[in-house]
């Protein structure tokens, strides 16, 4: 007979919970803090780990080619505003205007209309770099 081991299996076991419980709780403290479902809070992590992961990779490679990392910040602030939390700005709109009725039964916040968005986005980024040279050339 063979005496199996479960180091392999405990390990495994150890390492999900020490990631899927922390996962858990911050997406438990999201829905919680911001009002939001359990759909889209989870949504709303996800998208902040996606945007993490390819923020790091711009940083990398913005470093390796020896340009200036403040260049990416405005689009990378921008495309955080949008891309992450528009779930829960769709989220908001629904519940905020859920007994108003406008014509064609299009009920939305000016938030969560796409236009809105862009104007947002569009602005933060041209202001952003305009006053990135206004210092660099004082």
């Amino acid at each position: 007979m063979r005496n199996y081991n479960n180091n392999s299996s405990d390990t495994a076991i150890m390492l999900i919970l020490l990631v899927v419980l922390p996962c858990l709780a911050v997406i438990y403290w999201i829905q919680d803090y911001f009002g939001l479902d359990i759909q889209t809070s989870s949504e709303v992590f996800g998208r902040h780990i996606i945007f993490l992961i390819s923020f790091f990779i711009a940083c990398f490679f913005v470093i390796k080619i020896e340009r200036r990392i403040i260049l990416i910040l405005p689009s990378s602030f921008a495309l955080y505003i949008l891309y992450c939390w528009r779930p829960a700005f769709s989220y908001w709109a629904r519940n905020d205007f859920r007994n108003i009725v406008y014509d064609n039964d299009i009920s939305y916040s000016w938030y969560a209309n796409g236009w809105i968005q862009m104007l947002i986005a569009a602005t933060i980024v041209s202001g952003s770099h305009w006053l990135i040279n206004y210092f660099d050339n004082r």
